[in-house]
């Protein structure tokens, strides 16, 4: 649900409450979870992209990331293909090649890391989420409620 949330950039507030639990135990099996939930996350994370960043508002996040990963993938495929073919033959690889696969290696890191700071940048702040809760919650000048 928060993943959907912010897709339509709504603010979410986390507001402290007391667990309570009695007698109950936990049911929840951590040896399923710990395998399944960081293949729900990660295919979450690629629909909130594509919702948020392709479909919503296609602009310079979704451009450095497609570019990026096009860059990243190529650099490492060409460079590997190579380091491969030196392995087997013997042949050392000329500075050319070495540098024709580390180029788009970093260029495509680096338009990724942008993509990422663009994307932190744009997300509203904790500060800026808690002022707007204020009104709505009676919190104090602090972020804790009255």
């Amino acid at each position: 649900m928060l993943i959907r949330l912010n897709v339509i950039d709504a603010r979410v507030v986390d507001v402290s409450t007391a667990a309570l639990y009695g007698d109950e135990s936990s049911t929840l099996p951590i040896g399923r979870v710990t395998w399944t939930f960081p293949l729900r996350l990660v295919r979450r994370f690629v629909w909130r992209f594509i919702k948020r960043h392709v479909v919503n508002d296609f602009g310079l996040i979704a451009m450095l990331t497609f570019v990026g990963a096009v860059f990243l993938l190529f650099g490492v495929i060409f460079g590997a293909y190579h380091w491969v073919e030196s392995f087997m033959t013997g042949h050392v690889a000329t500075a050319g090649t070495v540098m024709i696969a580390v180029v788009p290696i970093i260029l495509g890191a680096q338009m990724l890391l942008q993509a990422l700071a663009l994307e932190v940048q744009g997300s509203a702040g904790a500060e800026e989420t808690r002022a707007l809760s204020r009104p709505i919650f009676g919190a104090s000048k602090g972020g804790r409620p009255r």
